[in-house]
């Protein structure tokens, strides 16, 4: 199985749970607060999940206390980790006013909206894991890219 290329819009999900053992929706939650890139280390503490009956994605801590842990991660991860920092922000000045945030609401779902400040107490979350422009990713998008079919049929084009 080949892995995606350094550049490519799934490169850092997939470096994350090759290198971590992180779960999907660790991954679709981290949050470059959790990334400490000097001590080298990466704590889980939120995961993005879909509530099915409010039809909604949210941002909640894991399932159980033992899944929040913070482990140390190697320096190769912590280079690809710095420079898609900075690609964020270049594509964030690139893409303007089209540039999408992701806030959180006060119950803890995620909403994906333009830039600007939003109206009514939203906070918002700062991603690891988003498409250039800004798009947070699905956990089933990033399964799907992942399963051995997405890699032979290529990207999805809904995850793009």
């Amino acid at each position: 199985m080949e892995a995606f290329p350094t550049g490519h819009v799934m490169h850092i999900p997939t470096m994350l749970l090759y290198n971590t053992g992180m779960r999907v929706a660790e991954v679709a939650g981290l949050r470059w607060q959790d990334i400490d890139l000097k001590q080298m280390t990466i704590s889980v503490n939120k995961q993005i999940r879909y509530i099915a009956k409010d039809k909604k994605y949210c941002l909640t801590p894991p399932k159980t206390r033992s899944n929040q842990r913070t482990f140390t991660i190697t320096p190769e991860l912590v280079g690809e980790l710095s420079s898609w920092k900075a690609a964020q922000a270049e594509q964030e000045l690139a893409y303007g006013e089209h540039y999408v945030y992701v806030y959180e609401e006060p119950d803890g779902t995620i909403r994906n909206m333009s830039k600007g400040l939003p109206n009514g107490p939203l906070a918002r979350v700062d991603l690891v894991c988003t498409r250039s422009d800004g798009h947070s990713y699905s956990v089933d998008c990033i399964r799907k890219q992942l399963n051995a079919k997405g890699y032979s049929r290529g990207i999805d084009k809904r995850c793009r």
